[in-house]
């Protein structure tokens, strides 16, 4: 910039100009913050120019007196100016600056400061834990609040993440204050909760604040939660985040379209969320037996599941997902499948195909929470999310998920070990055993017959059969329930990886023998009753049974 186009500058203030005598590089800083921040049909970047004083003349109109600034002065404001820009402003500014000689006093200069207007909203940190939006309204500099913030947002395209936005309607009394405690304690972090739930505050030098300060008056404020801080340990997260649970369904066989399922809402902080679904998926995950191995091998119990890769995409659910979305994060175990599946389709740009083989670039949907959930171990490091996945499954069920982004939705489809047809009618002679549990009138047995297995030698068994109808069954519904149980019954009753079942039963006393004509001319039948919180065995039904009541 030559001394004529100092001259133009210094002709008047207006929304590109602003004169300053002193050295108070805050006062620069926000307003290098205000031109930054200029949009098209508003004001395009701006100048601020240092060591001017600012005096009327005899007409009452603007005059530009050029006092400059010594050298020290000079000096100092440059150097915090710049810092500031660097540390106090999001996303940072780089001003270009220049020196002019002061006319008439070879012993001080004018320091110009000069920014184009961006491409971002910034936003600068006026004291710790207050960052403020800033624009030029005339030859004024003025808090960017309200409408004139939203259109300013709008403008530039840049609205932060969902996550990392302060939330209007919550106040600090909505955060968990026990939940944090667990969570930094879990985290490993060195201070107490509250000094992380303090405005401004990070857990480190990359993190996003937790909680924030809103200016309600010109002298007051009020500290207001980050969207983040809510699903991570807010009292009730549904309220901010309508999303922020998860459905749980089971169903007893391959599809949707069978007649029983169970089905569970779970809302809680999201790290006690993931934790809970990660216990309920390991009352399913269970072990297949492998009679190609050995008895004495321990290959012959194999997982049905692998926890690493159903921990991995659980959590990738929860991360990826889009919590603008009021919709759940839906789990849903089949007999030979569990499906996990989120809102939000891949982010722009995705190459789908790199994707689904676990070599796409790492792009977080909600970066803060990520990090969150790498710091309490719930994830795995940056971008190994889908290769764990991938690998751990391959390893366990001998084939690959399905991963299949859609426009809104992303689902995983982790398939179970299931042994072939050869595995399962090899040509060892120990018996294959089958569980029924069948419950009219209660919830499902499931655990106590658990409990009881290992008296019997059972607890490698598959349950093949989990029916619980919870409700009273009338005398004119008993026959269609009837029906049901024998239609769940039969395709193991056929079966010829089975050469044994095992009836537990709640329920009517003619079930069992019903059950029995059914099961009794193709392989036994071992039936047990229950008595005093444990189950014990009764008799047997077989061909012999059937032979002496004919």
């Amino acid at each position: 910039m030559d001394l004529i186009f100092l001259d133009e500058l210094l002709r008047r203030e207006d929304a590109t100009v602003e004169w300053k005598e002193g050295g108070d590089p805050l006062a620069v800083v926000e307003t290098l913050v205000a031109f930054a921040n200029s949009f098209s049909g508003f004001t395009e970047g701006g100048w601020v120019l240092c060591g001017i004083r600012e005096e009327k003349d005899a007409h009452g109109f603007q005059v530009a007196i050029r006092v400059g600034l010594d050298s020290k002065a000079l000096k100092e404001l440059r150097n915090k100016t710049l810092r500031s820009c660097q540390k106090h402003v999001s996303p940072p500014l780089i001003p270009t600056v220049e020196e002019f000689p002061c006319e008439g006093d070879p012993s001080r200069r004018i320091l110009a400061f000069y920014v184009p207007a961006s491409a971002h909203a910034h936003m600068f940190e006026v004291r710790p834990g207050s960052w403020f939006h800033y624009v030029r309204s005339d030859s004024h500099t003025v808090e960017a609040r309200g409408d004139l913030l939203r259109e300013l947002l709008r403008r530039k395209g840049d609205v932060p993440p969902l996550l990392d936005r302060s939330c209007p309607g919550a106040s600090i009394e909505d955060i968990d204050l026990l939940a944090a405690e667990q969570f930094f304690r879990e985290a490993k972090l060195p201070l107490p909760a509250e000094e992380y739930l303090k405005p401004g505050a990070r857990i480190d030098a990359t993190a996003h604040p937790l909680v924030t300060e809103e200016r309600v008056a010109p002298e007051a404020s009020r500290s207001v939660p980050t969207y983040l801080a809510l699903l991570l340990f807010g009292r009730e997260p549904t309220r901010f985040l309508p999303g922020a649970f998860a459905v749980f369904s089971v169903y007893d066989g391959l599809s949707r379209d069978e007649s029983r399922s169970q089905r569970f809402e779970a809302a809680s902080p999201l790290p006690k969320l993931i934790r809970d679904l990660l216990e309920k998926l390991r009352l399913y995950t269970g072990f297949e037996i492998d009679k190609t191995e050995s008895a004495l091998n321990h290959l012959q119990n194999r997982q049905r599941y692998s926890e690493k890769a159903l921990q991995e995409a659980l959590v990738n659910a929860f991360t990826h997902r889009d919590y603008e979305s009021p919709e759940p994060t839906r789990v849903t175990v089949f007999s030979d499948r569990i499906e996990i599946a989120s809102p939000g389709g891949p982010l722009p740009g995705t190459d789908l195909a790199r994707l689904r083989q676990g070599k796409s670039p790492v792009a977080w949907r909600n970066p803060a929470l990520a990090s969150f959930l790498l710091r309490m171990g719930l994830a795995q490091n940056e971008g190994q999310g889908i290769p764990t996945i991938l690998s751990e499954t391959r390893a366990v069920a001998g084939r690959d998920p399905e991963i299949i982004p859609g426009p809104t939705h992303f689902l995983v489809t982790l398939p179970a070990y299931e042994p072939t047809w050869e595995e399962s009618t090899s040509t060892s002679s120990e018996l294959r055993e089958g569980l029924i549990l069948v419950s009219i009138g209660g919830d499902s047995i499931r655990g106590t017959v658990e409990h009881s297995l290992p008296r019997f030698g059972l607890e490698k068994a598959a349950i093949l059969v989990d029916f619980a109808f919870p409700g009273y069954v009338r005398p004119d519904d008993w026959e269609r329930e009837a029906v049901r149980i024998r239609n769940k019954v039969r395709r193991w009753v056929e079966d010829p990886r089975y050469a044994r079942l095992h009836l537990f039963y709640r329920g009517p006393v003619v079930l069992a023998p019903l059950l029995g004509a059914l099961v009794a001319p193709a392989k036994p039948l071992i039936v047990y009753y229950y008595e005093d919180g444990r189950y014990e065995r009764a008799y047997l039904l077989d061909r012999r049974f059937l032979r002496s009541k004919s």
